[in-house]
């Protein structure tokens, strides 16, 4: 199978929004080096402000292909392969991969979220339903 691959990048919906990334980083960078007067607080709340939201103005890069699926986000790689996968959860704007067959207190912290694109939607979903296994579970939410 030729592997699907495709790219979200949030900041495209509304590039405004973007201005506001960075500026709250000026803004943060400002406050720990000029009003605290501690050049490396700057440089800390700079480097929160732009990894916290590193999926809007980086976006993310996703695949799915034979042995599994992928999502990238800076250097940031979730995958996991088809044989792992117990559960796959589907909303309106992304799929979720996980390993785990319940929810669970562990459940936001495993799995590969797949955000669609403007109109891959179905494709993305047929190729999952024909990769993952006939015991995995199915939930629309």
């Amino acid at each position: 199978m030729e592997p699907l691959t495709w790219s979200v990048q949030p900041w495209r919906i509304g590039p405004k929004r973007l201005f506001l990334v960075f500026g709250f980083a000026a803004l943060a960078g400002f406050t720990g080096a000029i009003v605290l007067r501690q050049f490396w607080l700057g440089m800390a709340g700079i480097a929160i402000v732009l990894g916290s939201t590193a999926e809007f103005w980086l976006g993310s890069r996703y695949r799915v292909d034979d042995k599994g699926v992928e999502a990238r986000t800076g250097l940031s790689v979730y995958q996991m392969e088809w044989g792992e996968v117990r559960r796959v959860i589907v909303s309106d704007e992304n799929v979720k991969i996980s390993p785990l067959k319940e929810a669970g207190r562990l459940d936001p912290f495993r799995g590969v979220v797949l955000k669609f694109a403007r109109h891959n939607r179905e494709e993305v979903l047929r190729l999952v339903r024909e990769r993952c296994a006939e015991d995995v579970r199915f939930l629309e939410i």
